[in-house]
């Protein structure tokens, strides 16, 4: 969907707010412009009309957006679109977006849901959420459901800013073992700005089986469809909470990620899945993910996870 505003780094007026010396503005068809005013703990802001004094965008308990006093408004968050390359506006505390239209909310996961692009080539720090603010998200949650008709394993690496007070991150690796068609295996991170790769992979049993013809010829047959990778799946952001859904046959097999209401983290598939007769792709470890990432989401690593 095509952006329906840009927002632009402007000088903010010292006497308007204490704790930040920028804004950005951003342009609404249905309702003129607003200024987008950071709040003092970081990552929050404001949208405070610039036609009407002392009034700001504020939702109300349909999802219906109109103007009210500041003092009583509501506040924001930008939040990575699917791409990772734009960003979302999001409502704190029902986890509900703004859609294109831009008088109304609904759930941020609805295609409908618009993403703003920024003039400014570097998101000012006091308009991503605190290393604080994003720790007090909650738990990072990853979950695998094999809907395949193959057993299903996973192996997540990730690094986590579990500390509010240190850009520094904890890294780990979590390995879920095969599991059947039909289940489902959730694996909770610690809480914090979070970036990371999903590798799903499949894996059939060996087979094996004896023949006999007619003239007597007998023997035996025997091999497997060896463990092969169906995606890899790179994420990054504040908080990650969705499903990573294996889908297809052995041999043509699929992904998707179904995010829930509440992440916060921008994902993408950056391999597909290995046929059967295909060669499978290099995996992707833990002492390389810097390096994936800074190609795969370089905003959002240099401005998100900071």
């Amino acid at each position: 969907m095509a952006s329906i505003g840009a927002i632009g780094l402007t000088a903010l007026p010292p006497a308007t707010i204490a704790h930040a010396d920028s804004y950005e503005s951003i342009g609404l068809y249905w309702g003129g412009s607003y200024s987008l005013v950071p709040d003092a703990d970081g990552g929050t802001f404001r949208l405070m009309s610039k036609s009407k004094a002392n009034q700001c965008l504020t939702a109300d308990d349909g999802d219906f957006l109109a103007d009210t006093p500041c003092d009583s408004t509501s506040h924001w968050n930008l939040q990575p679109n699917a791409a990772g390359d734009k960003w979302l506006v999001r409502h704190t505390g029902d986890n509900k977006c703004m859609i294109g239209s831009g008088f109304a909310l609904t759930d941020c996961n609805n295609s409908e849901v618009d993403a703003f692009n920024f003039t400014s080539s570097t998101l000012p720090k006091q308009l991503t959420l605190s290393r604080k603010a994003a720790i007090g998200l909650g738990e990072n949650h990853v979950t695998i459901c094999n809907h395949g008709g193959y057993v299903a394993r996973a192996v997540i690496d990730y690094k986590v800013q579990t500390d509010p007070d240190s850009d520094s991150g904890t890294s780990g690796r979590r390995v879920i073992p095969s599991f059947p068609a039909g289940q489902c295996r959730t694996e909770t991170l610690p809480a914090g700005k979070v970036f990371g790769n999903v590798e799903l992979r499949r894996f059939t049993f060996w087979y094996t089986g004896n023949y006999a013809f007619h003239d007597g010829d007998a023997g035996s047959y025997g091999g497997s469809s060896n463990d092969q990778l169906t995606a890899n799946w790179a994420f990054t952001g504040d908080h990650i909470d969705g499903t990573h859904n294996t889908t297809g046959t052995t041999c043509t097999s699929d992904s998707d990620f179904a995010p829930t209401s509440s992440n916060q983290a921008a994902t993408q598939k950056k391999d597909g899945a290995t046929a059967c007769t295909g060669v499978n792709p290099a995996k992707f470890t833990s002492d390389i993910l810097a390096q994936v990432f800074s190609k795969v989401f370089p905003m959002l690593l240099n401005l998100v996870f900071s």
